[in-house]
């Protein structure tokens, strides 16, 4: 149910009705890199450069990069996130290329999942980005 990112077309042929038959490829795994579709899930830390120099960003994402690990990324987004989506644990949701910053979407896209990130920056700050999806 996440799409159609597991699937590839194999086949289509037109009946003698007119009417289209397709037939697709599942990757059970989802391991392909099918760039039909391209929507991924992701959650990130985002220290802020509002109210603080990039430097003093930049030494506060390092110091919370140390901490990270797979099992602990969400209890962190809560704790360091400034974005809207720390208190979801840094919840992204869903989403497609062309949605999000460039710097951000070309960080997160070239994950695997599961992989986390070095720190990253954007217009917004400095952030973590963990790919779920």
């Amino acid at each position: 149910g996440q799409d159609l990112k597991c699937f590839s077309l194999f086949d289509e042929r037109r009946q003698i009705t007119g009417a289209m038959i397709y037939t697709w490829k599942v990757d059970w795994d989802c391991a392909s890199d099918n760039k039909l579709f391209t929507k991924i899930h992701a959650k990130h830390i985002l220290i802020t450069t509002d109210n603080r120099s990039d430097e003093e960003a930049l030494a506060l994402i390092n110091e919370v990069a140390s901490k990270v690990e797979n099992e602990n990324f969400e209890d962190l987004a809560i704790k360091y996130s400034e974005g809207p989506s720390g208190p979801n644990g840094g919840d992204l949701g869903w989403f497609e290329q062309g949605q999000m910053v460039p710097e951000f979407e070309e960080a997160a896209f070239n994950l695997e999942i599961g992989q986390i990130s070095e720190p990253v920056k954007t217009s917004f700050g400095w952030h973590i980005i963990k790919r779920y999806g």
